[in-house]
């Protein structure tokens, strides 16, 4: 019996699956550390659901079936969850994820100019928050700190409004309510290192959008690193990131992370709620506009720049037969 040998490009999304999950081993150890074992059934499920997707389109001869991309997608999922999150969300979530991760092969070989830029993970999360709302917002301590007693907070967002109540270490540590895997920056920062190296990110937009975060947080709350510490913001940018979901020229990349980092602000000061996975796919979504709109900009600086030019010659030559 011959069996077939997989595709170049399911090679390729393959070896960038494993990239990814490699890089969220780190967090999802900290995180079961943290919050203890429902961040390995999340986790499962997530991938459960991801998984059950593809092994129907599998069926229907619609996609190759690799057990990596679900199992990234799982790790990933599972971060962006809170601990008490029930399981079955998170089978949903990958389902929803699964499906949004094939949906663009499909449409960019009808469509070509019209492929959308969305990463399923925050898709599939922001998919269920949205559905099941009162599911995934009871944010709780981690295990090492958290009492008896404690009752799970309704937001994540409380060191940006309160921001003298929260030491800015704790927060850049995890200690604090949150999802299972935002809470410690610096194994989130060897993740990101770590596909950096395996050329998996695109810096540009993910830093635009924290520094976009950080300033207007200064202009609203004067509290420029909470804004960057507080939700799911550091994972976002992290997101953000993936070659498979920003544009590929710097300009637009620039433009992607400013407009997320600005709606993920705005979010958060109408109606109190993180936003940054919303923000984060609403940029990518948009990418199609940015091209034009920066060669409307590039256009009218020309143009500004020749009428500064032209205004200022002719005050120089009225000065000059003043002084005549």
């Amino acid at each position: 019996m011959q069996h077939e040998s997989p595709s170049p490009l399911a090679l390729r999304d393959r070896d960038r699956a494993l990239d990814w999950l490699t890089a969220a081993a780190p967090v999802l150890l900290l995180a079961f550390a943290y919050y203890r074992w429902p961040v390995l059934g999340l986790a499962l499920l997530a991938a459960a659901g991801y998984a059950a997707v593809y092994a129907l389109l599998h069926w229907a001869k619609l996609a190759p079936l690799t057990a990596t991309p679900a199992l990234a997608a799982g790790a990933w999922l599972a971060v962006l969850f809170s601990a008490s999150t029930p399981l079955w969300v998170a089978g949903i979530a990958g389902m929803a994820a699964a499906i949004i991760a094939f949906l663009p092969e499909p449409v960019g070989r009808k469509w070509p100019s019209a492929r959308p830029l969305l990463h399923p993970v925050l898709a599939g999360y922001l998919l269920v928050r949205w559905v099941f709302p009162d599911a995934v917002q009871a944010y709780t301590l981690p295990a090492l700190w958290a009492s008896a007693d404690a009752v799970p907070a309704s937001t994540a967002l409380a060191p940006l409004t309160a921001p003298a109540e929260y030491d800015v270490w704790h927060l850049f540590l995890g200690v604090r309510e949150s999802a299972l895997g935002t809470g410690c920056v610096p194994v989130l920062l060897l993740a990101a290192l770590y596909l950096l190296v395996r050329r998996r990110l695109r810096l540009i937009a993910p830093a635009a959008m924290l520094a976009t975060v950080a300033v207007l947080s200064q202009i609203v709350w004067a509290a420029p690193l909470q804004g960057v510490l507080v939700g799911t913001t550091v994972v976002g940018a992290l997101l953000l990131a993936d070659r498979a979901c920003v544009p590929a020229a710097y300009g637009p990349q620039a433009v992607t992370g400013v407009v997320a980092g600005g709606l993920t602000v705005l979010c958060r000061a109408l109606v109190a709620a993180d936003g940054c996975a919303a923000a984060v796919l609403a940029a990518c979504l948009l990418s199609p506009l940015y091209p034009p709109f920066l060669r409307l900009c590039r256009w009218l600086g020309v143009r500004i720049a020749g009428w500064v030019k032209k205004l200022a010659a002719l005050i120089k030559e009225k000065i000059c037969k003043k002084q005549k």
